[in-house]
């Protein structure tokens, strides 16, 4: 990422030294509480987004290896957003841990401390270095990742199958994919794909390694709609024009929500929306699970949708990467990330440190993770944890991959519930080139991207065809990359 530099407030200085002063160096043996007899115990406060059922228990193994250090779960709630933190630091009840949704609005207030120092320290960093570039700013480290999802796409075998399309090989490339689309595109039977909106924002990154998610390039830190984006785009028109796809065509018609409940206006339309449905898979219902769509691009943590969804027929199917540009390219994995960060309010950052870390990169801790998932009873836990009984699953999911570089870890994902399909061995093959979502560690995206510039390709382009990619790509980038430049300025000052 390139390398900024970052003003660091006069307070995350005084608490990282006065954390420092508690013990040794960060990292070292004995720095840390938990460590040895005789220290005193220091209380940790966890808001985390994992399931009361899993925290609670997850947080005994790791205090039983850590006797000095108590970690208590933040009464505040299960799951606190950016809007959500702000209220807590304004009211000086910031956790000391907490999970992020987004690293700028914490760094910009000031939320976070920098855990490089702690990070350079650790000997045992089995993870892959992508994901701490992508919890940096500059040369400030201020978050590590707990939960990791791919972005992917299902395909579903049975029905290439019946149609007699041979079966992609995990390094599909773009053109495989399209001749794919339309095969299968057989009207009143089946179609290619649900949406193919995504495409701009991984196809890009597959066509140039200097590109990330949704163009944006972390070196420049700037969205690139150059070549490849208006490739994509183009690519995107001919599928919406040829009927390779469902909901941008039948979406282009008119959304039933932007007319009054019951008018004749919104009935008309719904009834011209099932009509369409009607024509190209033959049903009004979810498409997808009912086998009549080849391709459903979808996070993994959908993977046991065929255990979930009623609706599901039981065909055949993978989860492949996104296709590459051609022969000889690897595709690289979209990540979805959350991340731990020690707020600046944290009066015992050692203490801390060893909690995320345990959360995070370390395999002792994964273990732990596992077991409890593995070997959960909600009975047992309701009697143990009597506060969080009302509150308990039936079983606890957690689906997403760690990121610890260790061959033990994926086996350990495997030997849970997690919807594991062979073509996910292929992406993490090349887990160390993935690139991370931009809700994450991009400011202002949901304003840029995910409005300004998915609005103006589906009404102008797909839906009307009233402009190109070519005529809008110049203006629509210096646009957004304005935006994006005032609010990292935000941060740099």
């Amino acid at each position: 990422m390139k390398k900024i530099a970052r003003l660091f407030s006069v307070l995350c200085a005084a608490t990282l030294v006065a954390g420092f002063a508690a013990g040794c160096a960060p990292g070292a043996e004995d720095s840390t509480p938990g460590g040895g007899d005789g220290q005193e115990t220091v209380t940790i406060t966890l808001a985390s987004w994992e399931t009361n059922a899993l925290k609670a228990p997850w947080m005994d193994k790791f205090m039983e290896d850590h006797p000095n250090i108590k970690v208590e779960l933040a009464e505040e709630g299960k799951w606190l957003g950016t809007e959500d933190l702000a209220q807590l630091a304004a009211a000086s009840k910031m956790p000391d841990i907490i999970n992020v949704e987004n690293i700028y609005t914490p760094v910009k207030n000031n939320w976070l401390i920098d855990l490089s120092s702690y990070y350079e320290a650790d000997e045992n960093k089995a993870i892959y270095e992508n994901f701490i570039e992508f919890g940096s700013i500059g040369d400030k480290l201020y978050v590590l990742p707990s939960n990791v999802f791919l972005h992917g796409i299902k395909v579903n075998l049975t029905l290439l199958e019946d149609l007699n399309i041979e079966k992609p090989g995990y390094d599909w490339t773009i053109d495989e994919f399209m001749d794919i689309m339309e095969a299968a595109s057989v009207p009143g039977e089946s179609i290619g794909a649900n949406n193919i909106i995504w495409l701009m924002k991984h196809l890009p990154a597959q066509m140039n390694d200097d590109l990330g998610w949704a163009t944006y390039n972390y070196e420049t830190q700037q969205y690139s709609l150059g070549s490849e984006w208006i490739e994509t785009v183009n690519m995107m028109k001919t599928i919406v024009d040829r009927d390779y796809v469902i909901w941008e065509n039948i979406d282009a018609m008119g959304l039933p929500a932007n007319f009054e409940e019951g008018s004749a206006e919104q009935e008309a339309l719904i009834e011209q929306r099932n009509d369409y449905l009607m024509q190209t898979v033959g049903t009004t219902e979810n498409p997808w699970p009912l086998g009549r769509v080849a391709f459903q691009e979808d996070f993994s943590w959908t993977l046991r949708f065929d255990k979930t969804d009623p609706a599901y027929t039981g065909f055949e199917w993978d989860y492949y990467p996104f296709p590459s540009s051609g022969e000889g390219d690897v595709s690289r994995p979209g990540l979805s990330v959350d991340y731990y960060g020690i707020t600046t309010s944290c009066e015992n950052p050692d203490a801390a440190w060893e909690l995320i870390r345990y959360m995070s990169y370390d395999l002792e801790g994964f273990r732990d993770k596992v077991d409890i998932i593995n070997n959960y009873d909600k009975a047992a836990t309701a009697e143990k944890y009597p506060e969080i009984a009302a509150d308990l699953p039936d079983a606890i999911e957690s689906l997403s991959l760690p990121p610890i570089n260790d061959p033990e870890a994926i086996e350990l994902w495997k030997s849970m519930d997690v919807g594991y399909k062979p073509g996910i061995d292929y992406m993490l093959e090349n887990f160390g080139r993935g690139y991370v979502d931009c809700w994450r560690i991009v400011p202002e995206y949901p304003n840029t991207w995910e409005t300004l510039v998915t609005n103006q390709v589906t009404q102008n382009i797909l839906y009307t065809g009233s402009q190109t990619a070519a005529d809008i790509a110049q203006t629509l980038q210096d646009t957004i990359n304005s935006t994006t430049e005032r609010a990292w300025n935000d941060v740099t000052g």
